[in-house]
């Protein structure tokens, strides 16, 4: 999978190709093709994103149109913040560059949400935090107005573990794509900083987000389960701050 994506995205590096829908689509297609189970078949489709408050979000995935809709002019916007806050580090052909590995990096991680979504069986204890996460955000939905709804998603999506791991997978993904290459070292290092980051999402001295999360949506019965798979089981420290734990 890594080889075939990074071809993809080497032949609109090396023609100068800005990132396009035929492009998103086509990782998508490897991306789906490679999955350890089936996957729901999911567009992209290049058009505004609904703000949240919290932050701005370039894509968003519906699972009930499996689409994944992509605003590139939030894109832009995160990708000019990024070559603000980090491009002294690179050259201009590496300034170049990461904006198809950002473009990358965006589009993974709402293909995780496409992956989230069709869990069928729960195998490990990522699993069991990500359907009692959705089973609590489907109650919440139902519950509250929609504005309210939506002023609780952005409130919480630094302790939301589905947005959590997300995240933290959409890098690991990405910087397993850069490491198949010799070539693209400087931008490695920086998705390495993102996902360091990206580890300590939602935590702070006396919190862990996961469980956080899962009491602000009512899923009491979850945090036993997971309080009793921690006892039984050793999970590394790594493990454990990935998981939100």
């Amino acid at each position: 999978m890594e080889q075939a994506i990074l071809h993809l995205l080497y032949e609109y590096i090396n023609i100068g190709k800005e990132p396009d829908v035929e492009l998103a689509n086509n990782i998508g297609s490897i991306i789906l093709q490679n999955a350890s189970y089936y996957a729901k078949i999911t567009k992209v489709v290049f058009e505004n994103v609904k703000q949240l408050d919290g932050g701005l979000a370039p894509a968003l995935y519906s699972d009930q149109f499996a689409t994944i809709s992509f605003d590139m002019n939030i894109f832009y916007q995160l990708y000019n913040s990024v070559i603000y806050e980090y491009g002294s580090n690179l050259n201009a052909d590496e300034v170049y560059q990461l904006k198809y590995f950002l473009f990358l990096k965006t589009l993974l991680h709402e293909y995780e949400h496409v992956l989230q979504h069709d869990i069928i069986k729960i195998n490990s204890l990522g699993d069991l935090i990500i359907t009692s996460s959705q089973e609590g955000m489907e109650n919440l939905m139902n519950e509250y107005e929609e504005d309210q709804f939506y002023r609780f998603v952005g409130s919480n999506w630094m302790i939301n573990p589905i947005e959590r791991l997300a995240e933290i997978n959409a890098i690991k993904k990405t910087l397993a794509i850069l490491e198949s290459s010799f070539y693209y070292i400087n931008i490695d290092k920086y998705f390495n900083k993102m996902y360091q980051a990206s580890l300590n999402m939602g935590y702070d001295v006396s919190r862990c987000p996961t469980i956080d999360f899962l009491r602000n949506v009512k899923q009491n019965e979850a945090i036993n389960e997971i309080n009793k798979e921690l006892k039984k089981n050793n999970y590394s420290p790594e493990m454990k701050l990935e998981l939100g734990l």
